[in-house]
């Protein structure tokens, strides 16, 4: 793709931001793209975020039915009063959330499928060894939308097939699986299956230094870690009905999340208000 005109502070500024200069108009082609023209643009976008149009309240639709089906398997609520609770959820700020809490405190054990996820999005740089599930939490991160229309179908695949961490390693040693999330994601499920534990902790000494992610990118060709990302990317294509209209709406929904996010970082909204 030919590189647009743009002045030497847009580029710089698309640098630092890591922008795609590509997606933005120049007001003035002669000049080329400005810092300007990408605030401008960022703006729009972030307008089109907080409006409440239809794809917002399907998504929004989406994730609460998701967290009401799972409230009602925690027995926090009757199946009789789905429809109830799911038209609450898109309606009351902070109502998801308050079930969300419910039902971790009927059930402290139950997986709960983007809990921890969301609060992940944009809430500062987590490394790979700081997320139980990284290619979901990175999906939650920079496709909400996409996010919520999937979870809507089923909950998203965890690292391991089992859980976000195995119920035992293969060597049986608590050390090793204990070690396992302060490791990056690519290296877990080679410590996890090897039956040696001396060797197991070995490898998680090797990947747990400043290099660690560069070392675990040895282990990234594991069949467990191919067929994690396998699962998600088959739930991540979201429900199989959804008409081509529907998905460019999807890709339009996530563009402005992510330009309000921008925005919003370089230019905070005043919550000063007391």
């Amino acid at each position: 793709m030919t590189e647009p005109r743009a002045t030497a502070q847009a580029r710089a500024f698309a640098a630092r931001h890591r922008v795609d200069l590509s997606r933005f108009r120049a007001s003035d082609p002669a000049v080329g793209v400005t810092c300007e023209d990408i605030l401008a643009d960022l703006r729009s976008r972030r307008e089109a975020a907080e409006s409440r149009n239809w794809w917002d309240l399907r998504a929004d639709a989406a994730a609460g039915r998701n967290v009401v089906g799972r409230a009602i398997a925690a027995g926090v609520i009757q199946d009789a009063e789905r429809s109830q609770h799911a038209a609450r959820c898109v309606n009351e700020p902070g109502y998801q959330q308050a079930l969300e809490e419910r039902i971790a405190a009927a059930e402290p054990a139950l997986a709960r499928p983007g809990v921890g996820l969301r609060a992940s999005a944009g809430g500062g740089a987590r490394g790979p060894a700081a997320d139980v599930n990284p290619l979901v939490a990175e999906i939650a991160r920079s496709r909400p939308a996409l996010f919520a229309v999937a979870s809507a179908e089923g909950p998203p695949p965890t690292l391991f097939v089992s859980g976000d961490l195995p119920p035992f390693v293969a060597s049986g040693d608590e050390r090793v699986r204990a070690a396992l999330p302060r490791i990056p994601w690519q290296a877990r499920h080679a410590v996890a299956g090897e039956r040696d534990g001396a060797r197991a902790l070995a490898i998680v000494e090797d990947v747990s230094g400043p290099d660690g992610e560069v070392a675990a990118s040895a282990y990234a060709g594991h069949p467990g870690v191919r067929e994690y990302e396998r699962r998600v990317k088959d739930w991540a294509r979201g429900p199989a009905g959804l008409s081509q209209y529907d998905r460019q709406g999807l890709d339009r929904a996530d563009a402005d999340a992510m330009a309000a996010v921008l925005y919003d970082d370089l230019f905070p909204p005043d919550r000063g208000a007391r």
